[in-house]
């Protein structure tokens, strides 16, 4: 499943890539042919003035050249000529290119190898009092050298940045004589459409190499964590206790899940363990309940015949002297057999408990009342091994309970931490409110403990580790806290010792 959603996604961006840079392309090729085609027009109406400019000022500079032959023929002129000459040029100019907008220009003069007359009449304020300008000074001059060696007008096209201009120069020939050069320019960057690609090409191509450059990146990164991902359930499979780490975005999600998923089955797991053990439990009691229904119904009845006939004997013997005894029948040897009949008898009455619901009448009843009346009745036990049972008390602890089966239960557990103490130790009891609806009762001894590898099993019935006893005590009080809808668990104490905690609702 990983390797597929890494090869899907893989797949989709360079498609998404693929059709983003197509579409890119046609609309390039697009914008470009319909770019090409308005600059074209553009130029070629440009040249359309520049060269009629250049006509128009060439015939203006006949008519004056005739009329101050003598004045513009000479080779040395002087200051004041030259000023009177570049005057007299610039109402030219000025005159001629005024028809024109967006058209400066002037003249070279080949005797003086000056420029003169420049005028730009159509310029935004405020006007160019010189010309040409610097920028394209070096640039007229070498056209007007490549005009010198052709008849026809020479019209060219600059660029650079960030400027874009027509030149149009035209020899000017009187009498077979090459007097001077008319020349015309027109800017026309600002009239030219702006291709989007170049204008913002440097940004695209920035965001295209940060596009890439990250779209690796993210994709190294998305490689790397499904791998972390694989190598995690693979690791998984070997440990099932392990989990996958913690991510960001969406394979985060997507690992969290898995662990919410990987926890939800150990639960589901341990509940269904936790299930078949109590279904386990329930069977072997329903088994066993019926094995001890019938044993004690065969056994009660001939125990209190054999009780009786011995009791009936020994009073026989006690008031008639007459009757001899040999060693081995005595009054103490039916006593001891009396005895005998009695804890069969008892345990009997335990069997007899176990099997019927040992939960009588509900009442409100204090617990901590119930638990001094049990230190009251074990008092003397606890005595003979010098044990101190310390009650913390938490007033105003009640419930809702049976509190002849809840008394039952103190007895059962607080006798077994009596028998595994040891002898001038001590036992702690605990009463508290966990929540507004629970309490909890805690006894803890400081005895020998109880092994971990048993400690599952000390609420199975007759499951005992004492010579005494028969291993029903725990279960009673296991299954009387179970009718009272409650819980009970044990736990081992550090260093040594163990506590059990019964948990009752409150109502």
């Amino acid at each position: 499943m990983i390797t597929k959603l890494k090869n899907d996604f893989i797949v989709r961006s360079t498609v998404g890539a693929l059709i983003i840079v197509i579409i890119a392309s046609i609309l390039f090729f697009i914008e470009r042919f319909y770019e090409n085609k308005n600059s074209e027009k553009i130029i070629a109406q440009s040249e359309f003035h520049v060269n009629n400019a250049i006509e128009r000022l060439a015939g203006s500079f006949h008519n004056l050249y005739r009329k101050d032959l003598l004045l513009m023929n000479q080779n040395q002129m002087t200051i004041e000529d030259l000023d009177l000459v570049d005057s007299l040029l610039k109402n030219i100019s000025k005159n001629e290119l005024s028809y024109f907008v967006g058209v400066e220009g002037g003249f070279y003069l080949n005797s003086s190898k000056k420029f003169l007359g420049f005028s730009f009449p159509t310029s935004p304020p405020p006007q160019p009092a010189y010309g040409p300008p610097p920028r394209e000074y070096e640039i007229i001059l070498k056209q007007i050298q490549q005009t010198s060696s052709q008849k026809n007008n020479l019209i060219k096209l600059y660029e650079f940045e960030p400027t874009v201009f027509i030149l149009a120069t035209k020899q000017i020939e009187i009498d077979g004589q090459k007097v001077a050069t008319a020349y015309s320019l027109m800017r026309i960057e600002q009239i030219l459409p702006v291709s989007f690609y170049k204008k913002f090409f440097p940004i695209v191509l920035f965001l295209s190499l940060t596009g890439i450059s990250l779209a690796i990146y993210i994709s190294w990164l998305l490689r790397r964590r499904v791998e972390q991902i694989k190598n995690g359930l693979n690791a998984i499979i070997e440990n099932p206790n392990l989990r996958l780490q913690k991510q960001k975005g969406i394979l985060g999600i997507i690992s969290d899940s898995i662990n919410s998923l990987l926890d939800a089955r150990d639960k589901e797991q341990t509940e269904r363990i936790r299930l078949e053990k109590e279904l386990q439990v329930k069977e072997k009691m329903a088994s066993l309940g019926n094995l001890i229904a019938g044993v004690t119904h065969q056994i009660k009845t001939p125990l209190a015949i054999i009780k009786s006939k011995i009791q009936l004997w020994q009073k026989k013997i006690e008031n008639d002297k007459t009757i001899k005894l040999n060693g081995i029948i005595s009054k103490e040897s039916m006593q001891d057999i009396v005895i005998e009949i009695d804890k069969l008898a008892g345990l009997v009455n335990k069997l007899l408990l176990f099997l019927k619901n040992p939960v009588q009448e509900f009442s409100e009843s204090s617990i901590n009342e119930i638990i001094n009346k049990v230190i009251l009745l074990l008092k003397t036990e606890a005595e003979s091994k010098n044990i101190n049972i310390h009650f913390i008390e938490n007033k105003n602890i009640s419930a809702r309970i049976d509190p002849s089966s809840i008394e039952q239960v103190i007895i059962n557990l607080l006798v077994n931490a009596i028998q595994a103490s040891d002898n001038n130790s001590e036992i702690i009891i605990n009463t508290y409110q966990i929540s507004a609806d629970q309490i909890a009762i805690e006894i803890k001894d400081f005895g020998v403990g109880i092994d971990s590898q048993i400690v599952d099993k000390i609420f199975d019935p007759f499951f005992t580790t004492k010579k005494e006893g028969y291993g029903l005590g725990l279960s009673i009080a296991y299954e009387i806290v179970k009718l009272h809808k409650g819980s009970i668990s044990v736990f081992t104490n550090e260093p040594k010792g163990t506590t059990f905690r019964i948990i009752l609702p409150i109502s």
